[in-house]
C-alpha cells in the first residue's frame, strides 16, 4: 500500500522518492520499499526527535516547510545524488507538524550494488537536505518557552540558490562531498573487506 502511494504522490526522479509527511513515518515500510535483487546494500538514516538541545530541555519539535519548493529542491538533490553515486534507489520522507520525543523526523534509505556507494549517497542526500530545504524547527521546552532553531535559510536564500545555482557547481558540490565520504570511507574501511 504504502509503495503504491510514493509511485502516486511522491517527485520520482528513476527510482528516487523523496516526501513531506504531516504523519508519523513508518520506517519498516519504507525500508520494504528499498528492496531490490540487484542490491547488495541498503544504507538507512534516521533523525530522531531527542529530549535537549544546547542545554535546554527539549519537550517537542514543530516543522513547517514551504512544499512546494523542498519538494522541487529535494528532487534537485536525489538527481544529484543518482548521477554522481552508483546508486539503485534511494528514499527520503521528512516530517512536518508537531512531533514527540523519539519520533523519527526524516528518514533516507539508499541501495546499490556495494555498501560505499549507499554509505556516501545516504550522507549525500541527507546533509543536502538539512542544507537545502525550505524546513523549519520550532523547539517547545520544559521552561515553556519555544523558540525557532536552525532557520538558516528563508524562501527568498532558497530561490535565489536554485536560479543562480548552475549545473556544474551543484554536481562540483556533489562530486567534493562524495570525494570526502570516499577519504572517510577508505580511512575507516577494514584492511580484509573489498566491497
Amino acid at each position: 500500500m504504502l509503495k503504491n502511494n510514493l509511485e502516486k504522490s511522491d517527485k520520482q526522479l528513476g527510482s528516487a522518492n523523496f516526501r513531506l509527511s504531516p504523519t508519523r513515518i513508518e520506517v519498516e515500510q519504507l525500508k520494504a520499499t528499498l528492496e531490490n535483487p540487484q542490491a547488495g546494500a541498503i544504507v538507512c538514516f534516521e533523525g530522531i526527535v531527542r529530549n535537549h538541545n544546547e542545554g535546554k530541555a527539549v519537550l517537542s519539535l514543530e516543522y513547517e516547510a514551504y512544499e512546494s519548493l523542498a519538494e522541487n529542491e529535494a528532487a534537485k538533490i536525489l538527481n544529484e545524488a543518482q548521477q554522481n553515486f552508483s546508486i539503485i534507489s534511494a528514499v527520503c520522507v521528512h516530517r512536518t507538524g508537531l512531533l514527540d520525543i523519539g519520533e523519527a523526523a526524516v528518514f533516507v534509505g539508499v541501495t546499490s550494488a556495494h555498501r560505499d556507494a549507499s554509505f556516501q549517497a545516504c550522507r549525500f542526500i541527507i546533509d543536502e537536505i538539512k542544507t537545502r530545504l525550505p524546513i523549519w524547527k520550532k523547539e517547545t521546552y520544559q521552561d515553556g518557552s519555544a523558540d525557532w532553531v536552525n532557520c538558516q535559510h528563508t524562501h527568498t536564500e532558497s530561490q535565489n540558490k536554485s536560479h543562480n545555482k548552475s549545473q556544474p557547481q551543484s554536481r562540483n558540490k556533489a562530486q567534493e562531498s562524495h570525494s570526502n565520504a570516499q577519504a572517510e570511507s577508505h580511512k575507516n574501511s577494514s584492511a580484509g573487506d573489498t566491497q
